[in-house]
C-alpha cells in the first residue's frame, strides 16, 4: 500500500472528526493590506471570516476552506480602487500566480472610528453596518468561488438558465404583475422584500455586461441575499451551489417552484396602456410605436406573445407589427416567447403571419429547447409535428433531452424519448443527459434514463461519470440509484479520483460510508 493511500485511510477512519478538520484555525494568518491595529486589520478580517465560516451557511470542506484562505483581504479608499469600482462596497480581482484580491470599501468600517454620535443611535448604526460588512464579504467570496471552484461546465449551465429566468422577470412590468408573478412562484415574504429582489436583479442587468450579469454577478447576488436572509435561492439554481453551501442552507423551504405554470400577466397592464381601446387610440396617434422597442429590445408583439392575448396580437398584426423581430436579450423573436409559455394558439397565429420556426437564439437554442425547459408537453408535440429536429444541439452541444434532464422535466423527457431522442448523445463537455439529471438531483429523471437503457458509466471530458457529480454534490438518493443501475464505482476522473474520494473531499460522510459499503476493497 502506498504511503499517501495509508494517510487517506487513516483520515477516512476518523471521518466522525471531519468537522474539526474544517475549522479555520486562528494561527492561520490571512494576508491583508490593512495596517495592524487599524479598524480593518487582519484581526478584524479573521473575525469576520470566522463568523461567516461558523454560521453554518458555507459547506465546510477542503475546497471552500482552502479557497477562503487563498485570498489577500484588505480595504480600499476611492483613490485606490479600480476605475470600474470607485464607489462600490467591494471588489474582487483575480491575479495570475498570486493570491486573488478581495477588498472592502473603507466606508463600511466607518462606524468603528470614534465619533460623537449618541450612544443609542451608534448601537443601531453599528449593528446594521456589521451585518452589511458580513453580507458584502459573502457576496465577494462567492465571486471567488465562481472563478476558482465552479468548473466551466456549471458556469455555462448557470448562465444558460439565468437568461430564461431574467426574461420571465422582465416580461412583467407593473407592480401588480410582479406581485402576482412572485405569488404564483410561491414567494411568501413581505412585499417590500421581493420588490427589492426585482430591483437588485434589474440593477445587475443595467450595471454589467449581459455575460457578467447572467454569470458571476447573479451567482454572487443570490448567495449574498440568501446569507443575509432577505431571499432564498431559487430552486432551479440550487444545484450550482452544491458542495459550496451547507446542506441546511440548500434544503430550506424554496420560494420558487422548479417548473410549471407561471402567471402570464396582462399585456395591457404590462405595457402600461390600459385596455384595447386605449391601445388603438395611442397607436392611431403614434403609429411608429407599433414596432418600437424598450431598452431590452422587446416590442409590443413580444409582450403580447408572452401574455397570450390573441385579440391584441391580431390587432398588432393588422397594424404591421414585425413578427420576426429579435430582442437584445437572447435574440428572441415573439415565437420563442409563445414557446416559453406553451401558447399553441398564439404560435399558430404567428406562423400564419410569417413567423419563422427554423430559428436559433444567441445560445443556439431552438423553440423546442425552450418549450422543453418549461415542460409544455402538448406544445413540444406540436413543434415536433412542425418538423423541428429532435436531436438539434445548441452552442453547449445540448439536445432538447439534455435540457429536459437539466430542468427536471420528466414528462417532456419521456415524450422526447418516445419520439426518437438519442439518450446517449454527449454535449460539448462530453456529458450525457444522465450527467445532468445527476447534477439536478432528479431521482425520477435518473430512474427514467436508466430504465431507457442509458450507459450509466459514460464519462465526460474530465473523465467523470454521473456518480462523480452526485458524490460531489452530496445527493445520496441519486448515488443509491446509480449504484442500483449498475454504475461502476472504481472509475477515476482525469485527476485520478474515484467518486468515493470526491465525496470525502466534499465532506459528505454519509455518501463516503455508502460507497465504502458497496466497494469495501476499493482502497486496497
Amino acid at each position: 500500500m502506498k504511503f499517501p493511500k495509508l494517510i487517506f485511510l487513516v483520515v477516512l477512519a476518523l471521518s466522525n472528526c471531519q468537522r474539526a478538520a474544517y475549522k479555520l484555525y486562528p494561527d492561520i494568518k490571512l494576508q491583508s493590506t490593512a495596517r495592524k491595529g487599524s479598524f480593518a486589520s487582519k484581526e478584524n478580517f479573521e473575525s469576520l471570516l470566522f463568523e461567516i465560516w461558523d454560521s453554518g451557511f458555507i459547506k465546510k470542506n477542503d475546497l471552500t476552506r482552502e479557497e477562503i484562505l487563498n485570498n489577500t483581504y484588505g480595504v480600499f479608499r476611492k483613490a485606490e480602487a479600480p476605475l470600474s469600482e470607485p464607489e462600490g462596497r467591494a471588489y474582487y480581482q483575480q491575479r495570475e500566480e498570486q493570491k486573488d484580491v478581495l477588498m472592502l470599501n473603507a466606508k463600511l468600517f466607518g462606524h468603528l472610528v470614534p465619533s460623537i454620535m449618541p450612544l443609542r443611535l451608534k448601537k443601531v448604526h453599528v449593528k446594521r453596518l456589521d451585518k452589511l460588512i458580513r453580507d458584502t464579504l459573502v457576496h465577494e467570496l462567492f465571486h471567488d468561488f465562481w472563478y476558482n471552484i465552479l468548473d466551466e461546465r456549471r458556469k455555462n449551465l448557470f448562465s444558460y438558465e439565468a437568461e430564461i429566468f431574467f426574461i420571465e422577470l422582465m416580461m412583467t412590468q407593473t407592480k401588480k404583475d410582479k406581485t402576482q408573478l412572485l405569488e404564483s412562484l410561491g414567494y411568501t415574504q413581505p412585499e417590500e422584500e421581493f420588490f427589492s429582489f426585482f430591483k437588485a436583479l434589474q440593477e445587475i442587468k443595467k450595471t454589467y455586461s449581459l455575460e457578467k450579469a447572467f454569470g458571476t454577478e447573479l451567482y454572487a447576488t443570490l448567495a449574498g441575499r440568501a446569507f443575509s436572509g432577505v431571499t432564498l435561492i431559487p430552486n432551479q439554481f440550487r444545484k450550482y451551489y452544491s458542495g459550496l453551501l451547507s446542506d441546511e442552507a440548500l434544503n430550506k423551504n424554496m420560494f420558487f417552484h422548479p417548473a410549471g405554470s407561471i402567471y402570464t400577466g396582462n399585456i395591457l397592464e404590462t405595457t402600461k396602456i390600459g385596455d384595447l381601446a386605449q391601445l388603438k387610440k395611442i397607436l392611431e396617434e403614434q403609429p411608429l410605436l407599433i414596432n418600437a422597442r424598450d431598452e431590452d429590445g422587446w416590442t409590443l408583439l413580444h409582450y403580447a406573445s408572452y401574455a397570450g392575448i390573441k385579440e391584441v396580437i391580431e390587432y398588432l398584426m393588422e397594424k404591421g407589427a414585425e413578427v420576426n423581430t429579435e430582442a437584445r436579450i437572447c435574440a428572441w423573436t415573439p415565437f420563442f416567447l409563445s414557446s416559453l409559455k406553451g401558447h399553441r394558439e398564439i404560435a399558430e397565429w404567428l406562423l400564419e403571419n410569417g413567423a419563422q420556426t427554423d430559428i436559433k437564439d444567441n445560445k443556439g437554442r431552438s423553440p423546442l429547447h425552450v418549450a422543453v425547459m418549461r415542460g409544455h408537453k402538448e406544445f413540444i408535440d406540436f413543434l415536433i409535428q412542425l418538423g423541428m429536429e429532435i436531436n438539434m444541439v445548441d452552442v453547449l452541444g445540448m439536445t432538447p433531452l439534455h435540457v429536459a434532464a437539466l430542468s427536471g422535466q420528466k414528462e417532456a423527457a419521456s415524450l422526447l424519448i418516445s419520439k426518437g431522442a438519442n439518450t446517449r448523445l454527449k454535449d460539448f463537455k462530453g456529458q450525457t443527459p444522465l450527467h445532468l439529471a445527476s447534477l439536478n438531483r432528479n431521482k425520477d429523471m435518473t430512474e427514467l434514463l436508466i430504465a431507457e437503457g442509458v450507459h450509466t458509466s459514460e464519462r465526460d471530458h474530465r473523465g467523470e461519470t454521473a456518480l462523480h457529480i452526485a458524490a460531489f454534490c452530496g445527493y445520496k438518493e441519486v448515488v443509491e440509484l446509480l449504484i442500483e443501475g449498475g454504475m461502476r464505482l472504481d472509475i477515476k476522473n482525469i485527476d485520478g479520483k474515484t467518486p468515493l474520494e470526491i465525496a470525502f473531499e466534499a465532506g459528505h460522510g454519509e455518501i463516503v460510508e455508502l460507497l465504502r459499503r458497496f466497494s469495501p476493497d476499493l482502497l486496497n
